[in-house]
């Protein structure tokens, strides 16, 4: 017992030393994109000058208040939780009938394709860009429509910065759940280069953001493959299989 508890011991030690190692390694790749993604738009802010962002919207507003109907199927619902790490996640969103959908609710819970969703209530300031038809947003969700001046996945990424991300959870409101106003938000003053600039911006950091998700799913599956590797030592030390060499060699 006291022999195979040694092993045990020695192996754990090294697996976590692994797991520490892969979990600073998936740390630092988030930090990395982060980081970048701040540098671009501080520059910015230094060498453009800045205009309040309600003079680059067609719209902002949120979704409807009143109670809707849950059907398997129709148009999607899209709620706070729906909107997460930059997409809109229509996958698991409910959805409503088409007759509530054309009925109860307001051309300004409807959000066409290309608006900006930035969650305004609980968890704040995530967004996504809209990118398919015949959904509805309630009002945990605030919908932004950029005007000509402005490409959509260049004011997601913009108002994902640390920067400005920071700015709104300050100016937020509330006592018990906080809100981000949207009267606040659009009178942020945000630095706008021309159009093809913007789509030169966004390309980069969505080809930086592609590679970083490849390397934050290899240590994500490195910490995966450690816990089971520690659970199937576990499990051959109970059962009598665990061979000494095998198990030091992890």
């Amino acid at each position: 017992q006291q022999r195979i508890a040694s092993i045990l011991d020695e192996c754990f030690i090294t697996i976590d030393k692994a797991k520490a190692n892969a979990e600073q390694n998936l740390s630092n790749t988030k930090e990395l994109f982060e980081s970048y993604l701040q540098r671009v738009f501080e520059k910015l802010m230094k060498d453009i000058e800045l205009t309040k962002l309600s003079s680059c919207l067609d719209l902002i507003t949120y979704g409807f208040t009143n109670p809707m109907p849950t059907t398997v199927e129709g148009p999607y619902m899209i709620t706070a939780k729906n909107v997460n790490n930059g997409v809109v996640d229509y996958e698991n969103a409910r959805r409503t009938s088409q007759e509530a959908f054309d009925n109860l609710i307001t051309d300004k819970s409807r959000p066409k394709i290309g608006d900006v969703l930035l969650t305004k209530d609980g968890t704040l300031g995530r967004l996504g860009v809209v990118e398919k038809e015949n959904s509805c947003i309630n009002q945990s969700v605030a919908l932004l429509r950029p005007n000509e001046k402005l490409n959509p996945y260049y004011l997601k990424l913009l108002l994902s910065s640390p920067y400005y991300q920071k700015l709104m959870i300050e100016q937020a409101g509330g006592t018990t759940i906080k809100h981000i106003y949207i009267t606040r938000v659009d009178k942020m003053m945000v630095p706008i280069p021309p159009l093809k600039d913007q789509l030169t911006i966004v390309n980069q950091l969505d080809a930086l953001r592609a590679e970083t998700q490849k390397l934050e799913a290899v240590y994500q599956k490195k910490l995966a493959d450690l816990e089971e590797l520690k659970k199937s030592i576990l499990q051959k030390a109970f059962s009598g299989e665990l061979e000494t060499e095998k198990a030091l060699a992890v």
